[in-house]
């Protein structure tokens, strides 16, 4: 950690300028994902369909913060590549597998609710093969992320 504290003053890079834009940027999402929650609820009380809107909101929303997440991503690959090259030649590839590894569980959860919502075989399958399936779904959108920020070192350490 040590080392990346003597890079980041070395290079005089105010990231004062970044941390703002993903402050705004997360205030965002959670506003739009209070707005969503809060829309679907007032549209499921007046059409009686509350299953129906969560199923949209959250295939929106999942999907929306795994672009998102992506994007922020390679955008933080690219500064550190160019900023700071040493760090990225030491660290690149597990931030690489890191960004992977925490935006594919979003784009699962979206594809799972949009799936189970629109495709009735998909549902079906799901019921029929629910503890295989939902083992698949758990190890993949709840325990990868788990896994991977733990495993990754680079936030604790």
């Amino acid at each position: 950690m040590q080392h990346l504290k003597s890079l980041i003053e070395q290079s005089g890079l105010s990231l004062k300028r970044y941390i703002k834009i993903l402050n705004i940027a997360t205030g965002v999402l959670i506003s739009i994902y209070a707005l969503f929650f809060f829309s679907a609820t007032a549209v499921a009380c007046h059409q009686n369909s509350f299953s129906e809107a969560m199923s949209t909101a959250d295939t929106w929303i999942f999907t929306l913060l795994a672009v998102v997440f992506f994007g922020t991503g390679l955008w933080m690959i690219q500064l550190l590549r160019k900023h700071f090259p040493s760090l990225y030649q030491e660290i690149g590839c597990k931030i690489w597998i890191a960004t992977f590894c925490l935006t594919i569980p979003l784009f699962l959860r979206g594809l799972n609710s949009w799936l189970n919502h629109r495709h009735g075989k998909y549902l079906n399958y799901y019921k029929n093969h629910f503890a295989f399936v939902n083992s698949v779904y758990i190890l993949l959108s709840s325990l990868l992320p788990i896994v991977t920020q733990m495993s990754s070192l680079l936030f604790g350490s």
